[in-house]
């Protein structure tokens, strides 16, 4: 990829310039993680990633918003364009990174950067934001390799965690001219500085649920009189967390958990309803859909079996993100050539991908072709907790 797309900028060279900005991009990492802001309220990041490139030489004009807080900046190339160069060749590669914290709070109390409000970057935004920012230094530096029929779009992207900043990109025009995309995500216990990937699907579609069992309710004394609601939801749940085995078959990768259940008032008395709340994530739509029928099928015969009726809604999430096997096997190539393929996993290890988390990378999958890899960033002696994880920190160590 790097001879395809880069014009052959030497490793060794640019690792050098990374190593004279690592001082600057760790100070900025950790003020942005002092600093987070959930999405579409990014502002300040936003302010400060653009000002930041300006700094380094960006011209304003090249730095468009988009999607509210979000941020696209085209990289053209000044060198010289070889006679053999095609018209069909690839001209436009974008790379992608996410702005926004979670809303949750931190719990790295001896921090000195540690967020103090109601929302923390636990996921590594901040790494991810400030590393793409380094990229966009350097290939400003070495615009001159570049042939000028190139370009790199750099995609800052709000609201991953959501409701989704992807998709207002892409409406937005942000791939407009694009021929590849490519993103990236941090992980923590892989080791640093390794990559995985894989073609094909690497992160699930979330789809969320909402059941609602109705009965008829009255005095805890007179059940026979009644039909309690609460009755059927517990074997509708036990039903949906042992169905996996019978409907999916075991090459696939899918699960399905119910998270809330709410019902009654006090003590004495049978409720009219029961709701239940949930979540799956599955890699493909056909076992997404086969999910569905099932768990309508369950929620209907067992409320009705206890005379009361039932109602499920599904609510989409993010489509599931489906690496192209071409640029995959381009991050492969590079990730070899820089010594960065991990060795084999120990015998009976989980592999790391496919995942069932979920990114709204897809939808610029869905547009164009594309790959989502990951950085391991695990050092031995220095944990820095899991994604999600009120004590989760960015490992520093990946940025150069």
């Amino acid at each position: 990829m790097e001879g395809k797309h880069c014009g052959g900028v030497g490793v060794e060279g640019v690792r050098a310039e990374v190593g004279q900005l690592v001082s600057e991009l760790v100070a900025l990492r950790q003020d942005i993680h002092a600093h987070p802001e959930p999405g579409f309220e990014e502002v300040r990041t936003q302010k400060l990633v653009r000002d930041t490139l300006v700094k380094h030489g960006i011209d304003p004009v090249s730095i468009k918003d988009c999607a509210k807080t979000g941020l696209i900046v085209d990289i053209k190339g000044t060198g010289h364009e070889p006679e053999s160069s095609s018209n069909n060749g690839v001209k436009v590669v974008a790379f992608r990174a996410d702005l926004d914290a979670l809303r949750m709070r931190e719990a790295n109390h001896d921090l000195p950067y540690r967020s103090t409000v109601d929302c923390a970057h636990m996921c590594g935004h901040d790494g991810h934001t400030v590393i793409l920012i380094g990229a966009a230094i350097i290939l400003s530096k070495y615009r001159h390799k570049l042939p000028s029929n190139k370009i790199v779009r750099l995609l800052f992207q709000p609201a991953e965690e959501g409701p989704g900043g992807a998709d207002p990109m892409v409406k937005e025009g942000c791939l407009e001219a694009v021929d590849e995309v490519y993103g990236m995500h941090n992980w923590p216990n892989k080791p640093l500085p390794y990559i995985f990937v894989q073609s094909g699907p690497v992160m699930s579609r979330p789809t969320k649920l909402d059941i609602t069992v109705k009965g008829k309710g009255g005095h805890s004394s007179v059940p026979h009189m009644l039909a309690d609601p609460i009755l059927p939801a517990a074997n509708i749940a036990m039903s949906i967390n042992t169905m996996m085995s019978r409907n999916i078959h075991c090459h696939e990768s899918a699960v399905c958990a119910l998270t809330m259940i709410h019902s009654g008032e006090v003590y004495n008395a049978i409720p009219d309803e029961c709701k239940m709340s949930g979540a799956m994530r599955t890699l493909s739509d056909g076992v997404c859909e086969t999910l569905k029928k099932r768990i309508n099928t369950i929620c209907e015969g067992t409320a009705a079996a206890y005379d009361c009726s039932c109602s499920v809604e599904f609510i989409e999430g993010y489509p599931p993100v489906v690496n192209h096997a071409e640029q995959t096997n381009y991050v492969l190539e590079i990730a070899k050539e820089m010594g960065l393929t991990p060795p084999p996993e120990p015998e009976g290890q989980p592999k790391l991908l496919p995942m069932l988390a979920s990114e709204d990378f897809s939808f610029f999958l869905l547009e164009k072709p594309g790959c989502f890899f990951f950085f391991g960033t695990e050092v031995e002696g220095k944990p820095s907790g899991l994604p999600h994880m009120a004590t989760y920190n960015f490992n520093d160590d990946l940025i150069p």
